[in-house]
This record gives C-alpha cells, sequence and structure tokens, in this order.
C-alpha cells in the first residue's frame, strides 16, 4: 500500500544527492515535518537546502536571499 500510495501525481518528488524520494519519506528520514519541507519547497529551497536542519540559517544570510529575490 505505501508504493501506491507513493506512485501518485500529488506527491512531490526530490532527488538529493542521487537519491531521490517524495516529501514525506524525506520527513520519515531526516526527521523535519513535512509542512516544513513543503513550506520550503513551495518557497524555492531545493536540494540539501530542503533538508537543513531548522534554525541553522542566519538572519544576515536569510537578509541577504531575500534582498536578491527582491532586486
Amino acid at each position: 500500500i505505501k508504493e501506491q500510495a507513493n506512485n501518485t501525481r500529488r506527491n512531490i518528488n526530490v532527488e538529493i544527492n542521487g537519491e531521490t524520494h517524495n516529501l514525506t519519506e524525506w520527513a520519515r528520514i531526516t526527521g523535519i515535518n513535512i509542512q516544513t519541507l513543503r513550506s520550503r519547497y513551495h518557497s524555492g529551497d531545493r536540494g540539501k537546502r530542503l533538508i537543513r536542519k531548522v534554525g541553522l540559517e542566519s538572519y544576515d544570510t536569510r537578509q541577504k536571499r531575500n534582498d536578491k529575490i527582491e532586486n
């Protein structure tokens, strides 16, 4: 049944370091909340950035990224 659930068009498959899983599987593997991963994905985060641990990005780094997006 898990495999059937993984093969729907609603799933978002993401490849990180040559390994492909859907967001639900990445949440289980990394221990990061699924809503956090969805939010990051829809905000444009991909790859290692998607599965970074919560709170590791400094305020300055976040500001620089946001400034680039706005310009």
